[in-house]
């Protein structure tokens, strides 16, 4: 057996699993462990059969997992097509080689130049980037649970690129009373309610906006397939619950799309905010006043649905205890106690 590292780092096995008179097999590997445990199997199946039979050669396209994984897993998630499409992207951009001879190398490659055109476009990618990351490495996690892909995950190794946290920005008790006014005189005569719904309870607007006659109801709006999967149900009060479904249907959806009236409400507020941030302002706004106003943090978690206690704990600043100690332990006040005792 013959195992050597080329120049490009991988690892070339020149070998004989069943012996100098059987089939000859040269392969690379990204990896020595790779290699190795390809040998180790070889020769395995080479003492266990009666005659070896050389493996064939893996000529499939990343494409090709991407749709292996899509079939076996993907169409199964909420956002199954959705995350297909971005893979598929993702491929495009790497010329969508050989699956075998994709290495991490490539993928850093592409967060690379991802990185630098978005900037230079004025954009801050890295949780975009980081996002398609986090999808490929799934892709080869499930193909390898399912036997699928027989070599480890070439993205294993691959770290998510560091990003500074963003300031949420949110409305002020003013600026939401002028935003509410905007909205009350719009022609689309469903904004103001999807607004008063998100300022209430922290929807995202597509989950306000896309709400059934059904899914309100016992004084509570209930949220289903949800962005994450998980459903919610959350007190409204007797007045938002008359005003949303009065003079509205009593089957099926409630209101219309309205998304662009809230943008044009918010211009005619005079209320600027960053890329990215206007249709999620109202959320952001009920989460931090709620925590300005005394609010439990894994209260709000469950309110918000999110799946991590890490993703809420960006509100959590604005609680009016947060970090109070700094005022009486730092080393000034500590030394003044000490020298009047």
């Amino acid at each position: 057996m013959s195992l050597k590292q080329q120049k490009n780092g991988k690892w070339l096995l020149d070998f004989w699993p069943a012996g100098r008179g059987g089939p000859h097999v040269r392969k690379v590997f990204r990896t020595k462990r790779e290699a190795e445990h390809f040998e180790v199997q070889e020769k395995a199946k080479a003492q266990s059969a009666g005659s070896y039979v050389k493996p064939k050669r893996d000529t499939r396209k990343l494409s090709d997992l991407a749709q292996e994984w899509y079939d076996e897993h993907g169409y199964l998630l909420t956002s199954g097509k959705k995350r297909l499409v971005e893979l598929n992207a993702v491929i495009r951009s790497l010329n969508d080689p050989l699956a075998v001879a994709f290495t991490s190398n490539d993928f850093k490659q592409y967060m690379r130049e991802r990185l630098e055109t978005r900037r230079t476009e004025g954009f801050k990618p890295e949780n975009d980037i980081n996002h398609k990351l986090a999808y490929a490495k799934a892709m080869f996690n499930v193909l390898i649970k399912s036997g699928s892909w027989g070599l480890a995950n070439p993205l294993e190794n691959v770290s998510k690129l560091t990003m500074q946290e963003r300031e949420l920005t949110f409305l002020t008790i003013k600026q939401m009373n002028q935003l509410l006014s905007e909205l009350g005189t719009a022609r689309n005569t469903d904004v103001l309610a999807v607004a008063k719904i998100c300022l209430s309870v922290g929807a995202r607007w597509g989950e306000a906006e896309s709400l059934t006659r059904k899914d309100i109801h016992h004084g509570k709006v209930h949220f289903n397939k949800t962005k994450n999967g998980r459903n919610r149900s959350i007190p409204i009060s007797d007045d938002l619950e008359r005003e949303i479904v009065t003079d509205r249907p009593a089957h099926g959806r409630l209101f219309g799309p309205c998304k662009d009236a809230l943008n044009n409400g918010l211009e005619r507020a005079g209320i600027e905010l960053p890329r990215g941030q206007k249709s999620h302002v109202l959320r952001h706004t009920f989460a931090s006043h709620f925590m300005m106003a005394g609010g439990n943090l894994l209260t709000l978690n469950k309110i918000l649905g999110h799946q991590t206690i890490q993703m809420t704990m960006r509100y959590a600043h604005l609680a009016p205890e947060h970090l109070t100690e700094a005022k009486s332990l730092n080393p000034l006040v500590v030394s003044r106690k000490r020298i009047a005792a």
